[in-house]
């Protein structure tokens, strides 16, 4: 049974986030079930190491809400 948990293949955590300075220049990259309680972090679309260093590209960011008054993209395809 041991052997069996080795080679089981884990849950990925739900959310990508990215830490950012004043600047918005991206400082870390981390795949985590919730944002961190300190510092300034969003949540991205992927991983990509190619923003550490850089500011963080505005299409990177998460749709978390949609603008207030307009449905979501899931929403639309429901009502559809």
């Amino acid at each position: 049974m041991l052997i069996s948990r080795l080679f089981k293949r884990q849950a990925s955590p739900a959310h990508y986030f990215a830490q950012l300075d004043a600047h918005d220049n991206c400082l870390a990259l981390w795949a985590l079930d919730q944002s961190p309680d300190t510092g300034h972090w969003v949540q991205v679309t992927e991983l990509n190491p190619h923003w550490l260093g850089r500011p963080l590209p505005r299409d990177a960011r998460a749709d978390l809400q949609a603008p207030t008054g307009q449905p979501s993209a899931i929403q639309r395809l429901i009502s559809f």
